[in-house]
């Protein structure tokens, strides 16, 4: 697929998102360079499941509620966490063109459920 803009690409993957029951985050991306320095302009981009990672298990000497003991026997912040490691993902990158094409897409969901009506 092919968008003339990074914004129209950037509405179409949420779109598709809200539609379907996920929430997502732009993960990543380059900028073009220009003289050695780089621009303020994207050259690729890349959207990920809000879901997607690893969830947070820093030990944490203090924390809101410290409910657990670790194994090093330092108290642990007790936190919810999205994050499950679902790999879904589009990736974007600017032709020479000047037109935006999606050049990988993982669209198959694990270790969470989509829930369109919260979306």
């Amino acid at each position: 697929m092919l968008f003339s803009t990074l914004d129209d690409s950037d509405n179409f993957f949420r779109r598709y998102a809200k539609q379907q029951g996920f929430g997502i985050v732009k993960a990543g991306g380059a900028y073009k360079l220009a003289n050695g320095k780089t621009t303020n302009e994207r050259c690729n981009c890349t959207w990920k499941c809000e879901s997607g990672g690893k969830p947070d298990s820093r030990v944490r000497p203090t924390g809101r509620l410290l409910n657990e003991v670790s194994d090093k026997g330092v108290l642990m912040a007790n936190r919810k966490t999205k994050k499950v490691g679902c790999p879904v993902m589009l990736h974007a990158k600017l032709t020479r063109e000047g037109e935006w094409q999606i050049r990988s897409v993982v669209l198959e969901h694990k270790n969470h459920e989509l829930v369109p009506s919260i979306s």
